[in-house]
Parts: C-alpha cells; sequence; structure tokens
C-alpha cells in the first residue's frame, strides 16, 4: 500500500498506535502500520524493511516500553540510514535509552505524557503536513475541548493560512482594499503600542550587553485573532510588569558560556553536529546549568511574565515582526544556529526571541495559566515537573515562532535546540 507515515511502536502501546494511525489518516496522511499492512505469509522484517524504505516519515510512538526495545532501535536505525524523517510522539517520561539518543538528537519531538489527546494528534498531524509540504489544518474547536498538551522543546509544527482568504476570492477588489485599510490600521496601532529601543549596558558580571525593560502592562497568552494557539495558552489574562528589569541582549553565546565555564571550572556543554562559533546561541545547556550561569552573571532567570513582555515589545500580533526577517527557525536555518543579532531586533532591541534557541525561565510549567486577570508580576506555580521554555528553536515552523506559544521540558534535559538568556533586577 502507497503510504507517507510509517509508525513505530511498542506493542503495548498497539491501542496508541492504532489511535494515531486512524486519525492521521482522517486527515489525509496515509500510514503503514503493523499488523494491518502486513499480508498473509510476508516476512515480518522484509515487510517492515520495505514500509520504511518506501515512506516519507516515521512517527515514533515513544514509551518506557519502546525505549528498551531492540526491535524499534532496528527500525529507527533503518530510518535514519535511509534519511528518512523521524518524529518521536513521547508518552512516558523516561531518560532516552544512548541507543535512541544517538539517532534522535537532533530531531523535534512531540510530548504527550497525558495522552495523547485530540490537540497532541492535531499538533502531530500539522507537524507531518509540514515535513510533507501540505498546508496546516487551522487549530479550531478541536483545541478548544482538549485539555493542554504540553509543548515540547523545539518541536516544530505551516504556515497559518490567511483568515481572509476566502473573503477576498469572495469580494474581489473591495475586500482586497477593505483588508489593505484594516492592515495599516493595524501596523499604526502597533507602531503606537511599541516601547522606543531600550537603554542598554553591558553587565561587568558577564561582559554582556544588556537592554532595559520598563515597567508596563501586556495581554499575555494567545493573541487575538490567533487560531494556532494551543490550549496551554490560554485563558489570555491582563499582567502588569510593577519593575522594570535588564535583559540580556542575545541569547548567550558559545563564547559567553566559555569565559563563564573557565571561571568556574566547568565542563562546555556537548557540541552539536552542526557547526558552532562563539558568536552562535549556546546548545545542550539544561535548566540548572543555565540558572548558575545567570546567578553568576549577577542576575536570573527570566518569568513566563517577564519573557512574553520583552518578546511581544509592545505588539499584540502573534509575532513582532515578519518571521524570515526577525527569526531564525525551520524554514531558513538550513539544520542549526545562526549568529546571535544577524535577524533584526524587536522594537525593545532584543534580538533572537523568537527562532535559534528555545530560552528556558525560571516558572515551573503549568497546563493552562491561572484564571486570576489582571495579574501583577505573576511567577509560575509553586512547584511542578517541569520548567517552561519560550520563543521557538532553529528547527521550528511558523506557528510555533509566535510571542505565546509555550514550551516545556524536565529540568535536567539538554538538548541541541535548548538555550537561555538571562535578566537582572538592577544593573551596576
Amino acid at each position: 500500500m502507497a503510504h507517507e507515515v510509517f509508525i513505530s511502536y511498542s506493542t503495548t502501546d498497539k491501542a496508541v498506535a492504532d489511535r494515531v494511525c486512524v486519525y492521521l489518516e482522517e486527515q489525509g496522511i496515509s500510514c503503514w502500520i503493523a499488523p494491518r499492512d502486513i499480508f498473509g505469509g510476508q516476512d515480518f522484517g522484509a515487510a517492515i524493511t520495505e514500509a520504511i524504505q518506501a515512506c516519507r516519515i516515521v512517527v515514533l510512538i515513544f514509551s518506557a516500553s519502546a525505549n528498551i526495545s531492540k526491535q524499534i532501535v532496528r527500525e529507527i536505525k533503518l530510518a535514519v540510514d535511509h534519511e528518512k524523517t523521524v518524529v518521536p510522539i513521547r508518552l512516558d517520561k523516561v531518560p532516552i535509552a544512548d541507543t535512541f539518543a544517538y539517532f534522535l538528537s537532533a530531531v523535534q519531538w512531540l510530548e504527550a505524557m497525558d495522552g495523547p489527546r485530540e490537540g497532541h494528534l492535531q499538533r502531530l498531524a500539522n507537524t507531518l503536513r509540514s515535513h510533507l509540504n501540505q498546508p496546516p489544518e487551522p487549530a479550531a474547536s478541536t483545541f478548544a475541548r482538549d485539555s493542554a498538551a504540553t509543548a515540547r522543546p523545539g518541536r516544530t509544527l505551516g504556515e497559518q493560512r490567511s483568515k481572509g482568504t476566502g473573503r477576498l476570492r469572495r469580494y474581489g477588489p473591495y475586500g482586497a482594499l477593505a483588508t489593505a485599510v484594516l492592515l495599516a490600521a493595524a501596523i499604526l496601532g502597533i507602531r503606537n503600542l511599541s516601547p522606543a529601543t531600550g537603554k542598554s549596558k553591558v553587565n561587568p558580571d558577564d561582559g554582556e550587553r544588556y537592554i532595559y525593560i520598563s515597567p508596563g502592562s501586556f495581554r499575555m497568552g494567545c493573541s487575538e485573532g490567533d487560531r494556532y494557539c494551543y490550549p496551554n495558552e490560554n485563558p489570555a489574562r491582563d499582567v502588569h510588569i510593577s519593575k522594570g528589569y535588564w535583559m540580556q541582549q542575545t541569547e548567550a553565546t558559545v563564547g559567553s558560556y566559555r569565559k563563564f565555564c573557565e571561571r568556574t571550572g566547568k565542563p562546555m556543554p556537548t557540541s552539536p553536529k552542526f557547526s558552532q562559533a562563539d558568536n552562535h546561541p549556546v546548545v545542550n545547556i539544561n535548566w540548572n546549568e543555565a540558572d548558575t550561569y545567570c546567578k553568576g552573571a549577577g542576575g536570573r532567570l527570566p518569568t513566563e511574565a517577564e519573557w512574553e513582555y520583552a518578546a511581544r515589545a509592545g505588539v499584540t500580533a502573534p509575532q513582532y515582526g515578519e518571521l524570515d526577517r526577525i527569526a531564525w527557525y525551520g524554514k531558513n536555518s538550513k539544520g542549526g544556529t545562526h549568529p546571535s543579532a544577524t535577524r533584526s531586533p524587536n522594537q525593545w532591541g532584543l534580538y533572537d526571541m523568537l527562532g535559534n534557541v528555545w530560552e528556558w525561565c525560571n516558572d515551573w510549567y503549568a497546563d493552562k495559566y491561572d484564571s486570576a486577570n489582571p495579574v501583577t508580576d505573576p511567577q509560575g506555580p509553586a512547584t511542578g515537573q517541569m520548567r517552561v521554555l519560550r520563543g521557538a528553536a532553529w528547527d521550528s515552523e511558523v506557528w510555533n515562532a509566535r510571542a505565546s506559544d509555550r514550551g516545556a521540558a524536565p529540568h535536567d534535559l539538554r538538548q541541541v535546540v535548548l538555550g537561555f538568556r538571562c535578566v537582572r533586577d538592577v544593573m551596576p
């Protein structure tokens, strides 16, 4: 049978794999799954090999059982050897076995440790569409019915179709003219809301330049009219940042982290397979290491609210500019990080608030925001199992590179898409 996706799974996860297969095929994505697609008398190993070679993408249902399965390791090795895209969807929070880590160190992960629910499945389908060069299915009521889907670091999910497309076709030039007028008004409104570029200072404790972010209020969470928001971006709420702070102008770089390691005697993180110079954002940094660096620089990691306030810089739209101009992401990065400050900054003068690497925040992760509205200086939950990540990375798709998009990961996770930037409350 002709198929686009091969589903790799442990027998203990058959129910999940079947559900994934049914959902994807309902979405028009053809799948191969055992034992359904193994014909009578066909050799199992030969059928698996042929199916993997014929597919374009392998979806790995990753669980504690899959983590120790030699058969699944063989399937993933075969997929990597034949240059197939591998998309793992994680069901269990378990340390990734070295055999998998070797093959999956630089691929996207989708988290579904409380599912998979419909939101997880739609996210998976849209991820696959992006790899298959198909338009994404707009996230609409299906997400509203689902509780939050935990966002993985560096997950890569295509480009939002214009809501006005149908209207333009229907109403012709009049609709286009009206749209242009509304767009101009929106741009002017954004411009009036945007802060001036912030003043900057070099932090004497790490030698990096920081931008002053003045106090203010903003709407945190799903941007109005953004149909690609996930449940964990809601409920949107008015947030007041009562005190100004200084934020690192770029993500912490390889060079700045090397100086930190030389001062403290700590080892440098493992280098990624793609090349990096000192002016690239450092990667393979877990939350603890990022927190230690920031404290050594006289600061701390930003709260999630501080991060989004700084990223938006007064802009109420999902992004603070045209994405190819402001961010290194999946469609322009060519498979790795890029030097910091080589895309356009936001209105504060901060670079790479979207793209290049995911950035650790101080907060514990929660599936949704507290409904309290308005809120002053929110700090996130008192406890949790994962820490918040923001900003998307070099492998992310358009709909993850949004100011409100939220990721989360265990505090000890290191990946080639994970970095950070610091803030200081007071600058000498």
